[in-house]
C-alpha cells in the first residue's frame, strides 16, 4: 500500500483529506492514552488515585505545548525546503528540530522537578491527594522528552507525505500503553 502524498500532483481537496484525517485520527488516539489511564486507574487503584492523575492532567499539556513549538515550525521549514528540492536544507531543519525538541523538553523536565510543590498546588493538589500526585507527576515529568520527540517524528512523518505511517504509530503507542497500565496497574499492583 503506497500511503505518500505527493503535493504537486493531482486536486488539492483529496490530497488534504488524504494527509487530514489520519492526522486527525491520530489527535484522537492521544486523547485516548489519558482516558486509558484513568479507567485503569478508576477501576483497580481508586477515586483517590484518579483524583491525582487529574491534578497532573495539565502536565501533559505543557509537554505537548514545548513538542509542539519545536515542531511545526520544523516541520514547516522542512516542508518548504523540500518543496524547493534543498535536501540538504530539509535535513539541517529536522537535526535542529530534533536538537531543540531535547533541549526544551529537557529544561521542562528540570523545572518540573526544581518546582514540583509549586506546579503540584497551582494543579489544585489537595492533602489526600498530594502523595498519589507527587508519585504520578514525577513519572509523567521524566516522560516529557519522550513526548516531546514522538510528536517532532509524527510530524515530520507526517509533513514527508506518510500521514498513514504517522497514524499507525500513534497508533502503536496507545496499544502499548494499554497493555503496559494493564501490566502494571492490574497485575503487578503498582498503584498510579
Amino acid at each position: 500500500m503506497n500511503n505518500n502524498a505527493d503535493f504537486s500532483k493531482g486536486s488539492l481537496f483529496p490530497l488534504i483529506l488524504k494527509s487530514s484525517i489520519p492526522a486527525s485520527v491520530s489527535l484522537l488516539i492521544t486523547t485516548i492514552y489519558n482516558i486509558v489511564d484513568r479507567i485503569f486507574v478508576g477501576n483497580y487503584v481508586g477515586n483517590t488515585a484518579l483524583a491525582s492523575l487529574s491534578i497532573c492532567f495539565p502536565l501533559s499539556f505543557m509537554m505537548i505545548a514545548f513538542g509542539l513549538m519545536c515542531s511545526v515550525d520544523g516541520s514547516n521549514l522542512f516542508t518548504l525546503f523540500r518543496g524547493k528540492n534543498e535536501v540538504e536544507e530539509a535535513n539541517i531543519s529536522f537535526g535542529n528540530t530534533f536538537i531543540m525538541t531535547i533541549f526544551f523538553e529537557l529544561l521542562l523536565t528540570l523545572l518540573l522537578f526544581i518546582f514540583a510543590d509549586k506546579f503540584l498546588y497551582i494543579f489544585g493538589v489537595a492533602e489526600t491527594t498530594y502523595d498519589l500526585s507527587m508519585q504520578y507527576y514525577k513519572i509523567v515529568s521524566i516522560g516529557c522528552i519522550f513526548q516531546g520527540l514522538t510528536l517532532v517524528f509524527c510530524d515530520f512523518v507526517k509533513v514527508s507525505g506518510k500521514s498513514i505511517l504517522g497514524m499507525m504509530v500513534t497508533g502503536i503507542g496507545a496499544v502499548a500503553n494499554v497493555v503496559l497500565d494493564l501490566v502494571f496497574v492490574v497485575f503487578l499492583d503498582w498503584s498510579v
